[in-house]
């Protein structure tokens, strides 16, 4: 069937005005199929359409939505629609054509919408007429472990898009118009369907625009997906889709060539499922759109070049870079030396520590990275969580009292950034009693985890061997803070972050990370844990300076 007639008769003309239409195939995605849902219940704006199409799950994602169709009201409406496994392109186009909104917008099972996601993007259509569809930023990783994704708009953007930077599904809202005009998603094709269905778009004359907001979370994980089942030979089938549709009208670009080419080169490394045969169609390929490209220019291959030919050279290329990955003595030899330094390291640091007692409170899990480098057992119940900055030096006021106070879970957070999280992930929180300092319990799946492993905690706490940290470098810290923390009547304190705030106490963190485990390693460039434990945090000398840089490397 061609594309033409893919579009004839692919949506009604009927639509209801403002009603977004949210599509969300699915496929045994029922661990996080509750949460995607949620993220557009919670949505800031009505009226939406949420149309689920279930694409021959075997698991119990049936299960999972008669749970959600209890928040349908006046202005949100859910729908659930089973098909037969065809494909995720082929669910997203029985969704489309069942869909009545004058907005589309695509969600995957698996990843989440930020509450003002459509909101935002649906005042910003409306203000700007000419424009058939916004996109933002979004972020890629884990609730509490995860990357932002800057996205931008270019000059070239079917260059951009095809083969730059790829905008994620769930950050486009697209207007009903421009999704008529695209047409059914190209079931043909086995990945990078979403960018497929982008450049499209452009090509019927469709406007985008990029408006900075963060949009959602990209959510990674090890269950399948389409990049996982496919390799490079599908990718190929795709560029050369495009190149088939550019190069008639004049839009296949040299630097559409050169990067195509790039892509091809790196994905040879990036996946399991090429054959020998596929990667060298596909190194062809690379240098025939590309002739300059770096690999194939060195004084080696050229001299290779010349004695064999080129497929016989790029053979010889991709035996021994096999070889170096599977058999290298190096590369065995540096996955032994990382094991075997880490381990006399630790051996090092815990001879260092011995039978000295000590109890950290945290605002975050960087203490829980020093129980576990010394193999200590938890006595503090600061461990899979995190506080906020305000609430942080509020409960270090009074330590004793406000830990002895009983968890009292809640349902949303005064901080607009956990809210967006907590959205997200649905992970408990709680204040301790009648006050206002919040638990942010991000590693934890139930409250009856959280409030189980808190209580028993707390009954550990070694009050008379408190190690107090503050990472002053996020979560609404501020000099007033820290100035709070330096005042507090604590003996061993520690405070670090991204800047000092004018206060020599800080220890500035070089290319400061927000992730607490990356953190740790990083502080041993800056000072030194163990030796904080010990009453001398500074680094005095060389020797102590060395370890501090092993540790960063190998810990």
């Amino acid at each position: 069937m061609s594309e033409n007639n893919k579009k004839s008769n692919w949506l009604t003309e009927d639509y209801i005005a403002n009603l977004v239409s949210v599509i969300i195939p699915t496929y045994n995605r029922e661990v996080y199929l509750l949460q995607a849902v949620k993220s557009v219940i919670d949505q800031t704006y009505r009226p939406i359409e949420c149309i689920m199409v279930d694409d021959g799950s075997t698991d119990d994602s049936k299960t999972e939505v008669d749970k959600i169709v209890a928040h349908e009201d006046v202005s949100f409406s859910i729908r659930y629609i089973h098909q037969s496994n065809a494909g995720s392109q082929v669910a997203r186009n029985t969704g489309t054509k069942a869909s009545n909104g004058e907005f589309i917008q695509y969600l995957d099972s698996d990843d989440l919408l930020y509450p003002d996601k459509i909101k935002k993007q649906v005042d910003f259509l409306k203000n700007n007429a000419d424009c058939d569809a916004v996109f933002g930023d979004w972020e890629k990783g884990l609730p509490g472990n995860k990357e932002f994704i800057e996205a931008y708009e270019s000059q070239d953007m079917i260059c951009q898009l095809l083969t730059d930077k790829i905008i994620h599904t769930l950050a486009f809202l697209y207007r009903r118009k421009i999704v008529n005009k695209i047409g059914e998603w190209d079931v043909s094709i086995k990945r990078n369907q979403e960018i497929d269905f982008a450049v499209r778009g452009l090509l019927e004359g469709g406007v985008y625009k990029y408006q900075p907001q963060n949009c959602g979370l990209w959510r990674i994980h090890n269950e399948e997906r389409i990049a996982n089942k496919t390799g490079v030979k599908e990718m190929k089938d795709f560029f050369t889709k495009w190149e088939a549709k550019l190069l008639p009208i004049g839009l296949f670009s040299e630097t559409i060539k050169k990067n195509i080419a790039t892509i091809y080169f790196w994905s040879i490394h990036q996946s399991n499922n090429n054959s020998e045969t596929d990667k060298l169609n596909i190194l062809l390929e690379a240098v025939k759109l590309y002739p300059r490209i770096a690999f194939i220019n060195t004084g080696k291959m050229k001299t290779l070049r010349r004695i064999f030919g080129l497929k016989n050279a790029l053979r010889i290329w991709l035996l021994r870079n096999k070889y170096a990955v599977e058999t290298s003595p190096l590369i065995k030899a540096k996955s032994w030396q990382k094991k075997t330094v880490r381990n006399w390291l630790v051996k090092y640091f815990k001879r260092q520590v011995g039978n000295n007692k000590f109890c950290i409170i945290s605002n975050d899990c960087w203490g829980a990275e020093l129980y576990k480098l010394l193999d200590r057992p938890f006595n503090t119940p600061f461990i899979g969580l995190m506080l906020m900055s305000p609430c942080y030096i509020k409960m270090l006021q009074n330590p004793p009292f406000y830990l002895n106070q009983p968890l009292v879970f809640k349902e949303e957070s005064r901080y607009t950034e956990m809210q967006e999280i907590k959205s997200g992930s649905d992970f408990p929180l709680a204040v301790l009693g009648e006050s206002d300092i919040e638990i942010h319990f991000l590693h934890y799946k139930t409250i009856d985890e959280a409030k189980e492993k808190w209580n028993r905690r707390v009954s550990r706490i070694d009050w008379e061997n408190l190690f107090v940290k503050y990472d002053c470098g996020k979560d609404y810290a501020t000099a007033n803070t820290v100035y709070a923390f330096n005042e507090l009547e604590i003996s061993n304190k520690l405070v670090f972050g991204k800047e000092n705030f004018g206060f020599k106490e800080v220890f500035v963190i070089r290319d400061y990370p927000k992730n607490a485990v990356q953190q740790f390693r990083s502080c041993f460039l800056s000072f030194s844990p163990v030796g904080w434990l010990l009453g001398d945090k500074a680094y005095k000398n060389k020797f102590q300076k060395w370890m501090g840089k092993l540790a960063f490397k190998y810990v």
